[in-house]
């Protein structure tokens, strides 16, 4: 019997954004995490310019915001936990044919609102980030999120399963690209494209540049190689976790390349894509 899992979305809750803000106002691999809160909220370069304990200015921030916004912040958490009794299910049930994925019985993840300009996850459980509704509307629903974040998990799972899986999970700068690839390949491909009408999305800024070369082909980016291969296979009817085990044998021995690409980004970030020889750097071709 095929089970689904259930989706929790938890209520906001100022302690915890308060520590998941502090954690990645100082995260040594997502080093440009900080410059992405700052720049969400420039009040709070002025706080901790002022303040010199980081957790007594973040706090500051996280409560005059919600003084600000906790009526949005509630309509927009009632309203996701409406779209989680309406579409859950169904895009449950889309993501576990895209990844040929069964879940135990009694599976579950849990949402945690955060007013972060980005989504961190752990063991089945994602934070779902309200400050982009707030700012711009409510094209990013949490069930895209929730799909999203939750194929991590998945991959996570078929890579502790595969050949050579468990060297892509001790290489933290191949599994991030690759695991950001592959969902948005698969944002970008049926059936999840058909369910969410979602096509060409670029994915996280760090992999809209990358770019792949196999010996007999022509450059092309990570996102599309890699959907044309899942795509292939569908096509050929082969097993999602035999696709999985060609991505992985063909992308493991460029290790070095993505590490070049993650120190770049952490140095300059977006700024990358103001600057032609920064970005001709960050494009060179990655040979698989």
């Amino acid at each position: 019997m095929n089970y689904l899992p259930r989706l929790i979305l938890l209520d906001y809750d100022k302690n915890k954004d308060l520590e998941i803000f502090v954690r990645f106002l100082n995260n040594q691999y997502h080093k440009q995490h900080r410059s992405m809160i700052l720049q969400a909220f420039p009040e709070l370069k002025e706080l901790l310019e002022k303040e010199k304990n980081e957790e007594i200015a973040v706090r500051k921030l996280i409560d005059d915001f919600y003084v600000k916004h906790n009526r949005e912040i509630n309509r927009i958490i009632e309203e996701s936990k409406e779209l989680i009794k309406d579409n859950s299910e169904g895009a449950f049930r889309v993501l576990g044919i895209a990844m040929e994925y069964q879940w135990e019985k009694g599976a579950a993840y849990t949402a945690i609102p955060t007013i972060l300009p980005f989504c961190p996850f752990g063991s089945n459980k994602f934070y779902f980030s309200v400050l982009w509704q707030i700012k711009n509307g409510p094209d990013k629903d949490l069930i895209m999120v929730a799909i999203h974040e939750i194929s991590h998990f998945i991959f996570f799972n078929y890579l502790k399963k595969t050949k050579n899986g468990g060297r892509i999970l001790a290489d933290n700068n191949l599994k991030y690209f690759l695991q950001e690839s592959l969902t948005t390949a698969l944002f970008n491909s049926e059936p999840l494209k058909g369910f969410f009408k979602t096509e060409n999305q670029l994915g996280n800024p760090e992999i809209r540049e990358l770019y792949v070369q196999t010996k007999k082909g022509k450059p092309i980016k990570i996102i599309d190689y890699i959907k044309r291969k899942y795509i292939k296979s569908r096509a050929e009817n082969k097993l999602f976790k035999i696709f999985l085990t060609d991505v992985i044998g063909e992308f493991l021995p460029t290790s070095k390349e993505f590490e070049q690409k993650r120190i770049l980004w952490n140095k300059y970030g977006r700024s990358i894509f103001d600057n032609r020889e920064l970005l001709k750097d960050y494009q060179k071709l990655i040979k698989i």
